[in-house]
């Protein structure tokens, strides 16, 4: 495709551009067609900001200042490219870690209904990994154990005694149920993990009063 006589054809009636103008504004088209790589669900909308970058080329009547303005829209537009493929790579990687580190609380005993819960709320820096595996998954577990460690296992915490009102602050539909029972509710009802963990914690500091 030949960008420079292209540009010299459409140029209105008239209107003399230099060559080195030309020759400068066919190159940046050229390099950015061929340099960026457009994401599949942006193609029809980086295409159209080609062609309005092509048509607004096709109206310039020598002012070398719109010849700059469309430089640095190109360059934004390269810019912002990079920028929305770097983030698609961050996420991808996230995406990799939470899997890697989803097989290892499961593995762990962690209760499967809190593991959503729980990946959102953990810095992925703490993952070190190589060849597709987590390295120091000791660690890792080490820490979501001390996080949330009534859904890992047997818990061994007790509710209230029968007839003994529930703490303040706790659910009355969960009271006189074991740390156990109620992580198996957890499990059952997905939508009510937060509040049935804030009565595990209640339960919790109360036994800790007790003893």
């Amino acid at each position: 495709m030949d960008i420079l006589a292209i540009i010299k054809a459409r140029l209105p009636e008239g209107t003399e551009l230099s060559v080195t103008v030309l020759e400068a504004i066919a190159k940046d088209i050229k390099k950015e067609i061929g340099e960026t790589t457009v994401p599949k669900e942006s193609y029809s909308k980086k295409t159209k900001e080609l062609s309005e970058a092509e048509a607004k080329i096709a109206t310039l009547e020598g002012a070398g200042t719109e010849i700059e303005t469309l430089k640095q829209e190109l360059a934004d537009e390269r810019k912002a490219h990079s920028e929305t493929k770097a983030t698609h790579a961050a996420e991808k990687e996230a995406s990799e870690v939470d899997a890697l580190v989803t097989a290892e609380l499961k593995k762990a005993g962690m209760n499967e209904a809190a593991i959503p819960k729980a990946l959102k709320l953990y810095d992925r820096k703490l993952v070190e990994r190589k060849d597709g595996a987590i390295t120091n998954a000791e660690k890792v577990l080490e820490h979501f154990k001390s996080e949330w460690k009534d859904f890992f296992g047997e818990v061994t915490t007790t509710g209230a005694d029968v007839g003994t009102p529930p703490p303040p602050g706790s659910n009355s539909q969960y009271a006189g149920k074991t740390a156990t029972e109620l992580m198996q509710m957890a499990n059952e009802n997905p939508g009510k993990i937060d509040e049935i963990m804030a009565h595990i914690a209640t339960m919790n500091k109360t036994d800790q009063k007790k003893e």
